[in-house]
């Protein structure tokens, strides 16, 4: 998956283990964000660094595949006004 900023509020990501892969963009270099057991990765998106007015950034990220099968399972909520 190439490099992109989620759109929502927060992503939790589960990196199954040994698998790895998820990378994060950091001072203009990709650095490998490795699985801790028992961990989820938080990724800020871009609506919770709106409004924050930029106080919190989103995160650029990316997967690198070493070539295993991985699955994505993205939630996504809404609501509605009335």
């Amino acid at each position: 998956m190439g490099a992109h900023k989620d759109g929502g509020v927060l992503t939790l990501l589960w990196v199954e283990p040994g698998k790895g892969g998820l990378q994060v963009e950091r001072d203009g270099a990709w650095v490998d964000a490795p699985s801790i057991e028992g961990t989820f990765v938080v990724n800020i998106g871009e609506m919770l660094e709106y409004a924050t007015g930029g106080y919190l950034k989103a995160t650029n990220h990316r997967v690198v595949s070493p070539g295993l099968r991985r699955i994505a399972s993205p939630c996504r909520s809404s609501s509605t006004r009335r």
